[in-house]
């Protein structure tokens, strides 16, 4: 009885009803749908449906209970248990693995106001005027921008990341940093060094590889980005590069002077790659090695991470639009 009313569900939704409004504001064609399916059929149906769309993009949100089952409540405890949740680990896993399009997963971390900021939390003041008393509501922050931290390690992951950054700078409120991290060659990182920032992971050692021709391709690449980036970007965008024997520990430890560096802004965003080359592919979890150990130091900044279309070439010089 609940499928058969999927047409009615759709058409009373309140969250595809707010899509609908968002679109008609600002003149974007929205389309939306319940499906009432079973649990496990989540990703199946998700990637079929994008299937058929021929979506540019899938991107999945990273809820705050992190429960594929529907919580009664979000409290802090929810929010900080959510990333640990592994029933949620494998629907994600699954989608993005099965999805021969691009896809990306969001971790909201009080991007354009939290649950802090919640309409049952607002702070109230009592004035005075004309002999009466009330409830004074504050308004809401009017800096609405956003600071954007993009770690390049190369690879396609890589970027298909650095492509979605400029196109999220074309928006005149977003500043961009985005820093090139290169493996020194005359070593590499141990496996007992790795070990050490997983310390909390479970699942094995992660051994850093040294090919030798990959890293030419993604120089050009980020050369090729920075020569033809238009003029009215070039002010917001800075670009660097790091050359180390620990890139990941690097990129990690810079993160905390890329974000929060305007804690009145509309909140930061950091958008790294799903695989980075520089480690083996079968040892990070379901969101990759640099945004596991980046919510693991639970980093006061949204994160994206970016997973490119299957068989783009795995180091194209070409700049995306």
């Amino acid at each position: 009885m609940t499928v058969s009313e999927a047409d009615s569900l759709s058409a009373l939704d309140p969250v595809l009803n707010a899509f609908r409004v968002l679109g008609q504001l600002y003149n974007l064609a929205v389309s939306g749908e319940v499906s009432v399916v079973p649990g496990d059929s989540y990703a199946e149906t998700l990637v079929n449906r994008a299937s058929e769309e021929a979506s540019d993009l899938l991107l999945l949100p990273w809820i705050e209970t992190g429960s594929l089952s529907e919580a009664p409540m979000v409290s802090e405890n929810t929010i900080e248990q959510k990333m640990r949740n592994e029933a949620y680990s494998k629907f994600v896993s699954e989608t993005i693995d099965s999805y021969p399009g691009a896809s990306a997963v969001f971790v909201n971390k009080n991007f354009s106001g939290g649950l802090e900021q919640s309409p049952s939390a607002l702070t109230r003041r009592l004035y005075a005027k004309t002999g009466r008393r009330g409830n004074l509501t504050e308004l809401p922050a009017v800096d609405r921008s956003h600071h954007v931290f993009m770690p390049f390690f190369g690879g396609a992951d890589g970027q298909a990341a650095v492509r979605l950054t400029l196109q999220l700078a074309l928006n005149h409120e977003i500043t961009v940093t985005m820093i090139h991290y290169r493996l020194r060659r005359e070593d590499s990182i141990s496996d007992q060094t790795v070990e050490v920032h997983m310390k909390s992971f479970s699942e094995g050692k992660i051994r850093v590889s040294n090919v030798n021709g990959d890293d030419e391709d993604d120089d050009t690449f980020f050369v090729s980005i920075q020569q033809n980036l238009p003029d009215n970007l070039r002010a917001r965008i800075t670009f660097r590069t790091n050359i180390s024997y620990d890139p990941v520990s690097d990129a990690v430890s810079d993160t905390s002077g890329e974000i929060g560096r305007n804690s009145f802004n509309g909140g930061d965003l950091i958008i790294p790659g799903r695989s980075t080359p520089i480690t083996d592919s079968h040892a990070s979890r379901c969101l990759g090695l640099v945004a596991d150990l980046l919510l693991e130091q639970d980093v006061k900044a949204s994160v994206v991470v970016v997973q490119a279309r299957k068989g783009d070439l795995q180091h194209s010089p070409s700049v995306g639009r």
